[in-house]
């Protein structure tokens, strides 16, 4: 039986044929002047095992996010990966990883804020709360990061501790950030889905269609 990625990758050439009538995505970065792309990552298992993983723990499809928590376009996106995984709870799975661009002044402290609520298993209620708030990105950041805080019943103490030393693991924020530039990413959010790096934002119906092309 074929494996749900090589099962994916036939499909691929249908749905890059059905891209250009699709609605509803955003190109990265240029602006797409050379047009959506999409390729095979090599050692996709090995980049999907660091991260913030969620949904099914023998997932057909795996959906990997890099993400920057003030990028517009993440903010967007985001409902449509929670559908996902709410209709999809036994088959897909998605794991995010952070990368702050350098031209994000809130993105780095956002980012370490998420980790230092997964060190309390927040993550999810965490992440959310910055996504669903656009306020805090005008500052001031300490004052938003503690209310979110208070908002998903994080131990304050240990939060605000763990925030001033600088997050759970600096190293790790980095070390998302090299993996995603070295599959040579050109934005966030960066969707890699069964191994395939897509170079854009994928609208639901096209999601929806990968579940059902890795189905065992």
């Amino acid at each position: 039986m074929a494996s749900a990625k090589s099962v994916f990758l036939d499909g691929l050439t249908v749905l890059t044929a059905l891209a250009a009538l699709m609605v509803g995505w955003s190109v990265l970065t240029d602006g797409g002047a050379n047009g959506p792309t999409a390729r095979e990552i090599e050692d996709f298992d090995e980049l999907a095992a660091t991260g913030y993983r969620l949904g099914a723990v023998d997932p057909e499809l795996t959906v990997l996010v890099w993400i920057d928590y003030e990028c517009p376009v993440c903010r967007s996106v985001d409902p449509q990966i929670d559908q996902l995984l709410e209709q999809n709870p036994d088959q897909v799975a998605v794991v995010y990883r952070s990368w702050p661009l350098d031209y994000h002044a809130a993105a780095y402290p956002a980012a370490v804020a998420v980790d230092c609520a997964a060190t309390q298993g927040l993550f999810k209620p965490y992440h959310d709360r910055l996504l669903e708030e656009d306020a805090w990105l005008s500052g001031p950041y300490d004052e938003w990061f503690s209310r979110f805080a208070d908002d998903v019943g994080l131990d304050a103490n240990r939060f605000e501790e763990c925030r001033r030393s600088g997050g759970v693991d600096n190293a790790r924020i980095q070390a998302d950030v090299r993996a995603a530039q070295a599959i040579e990413a050109r934005g966030t959010p960066a969707i890699v889905v069964n191994g395939v790096y897509l170079d854009r934002v994928p609208p639901d119906s096209e999601l929806s269609s990968w579940v059902r092309a890795a189905r065992r």
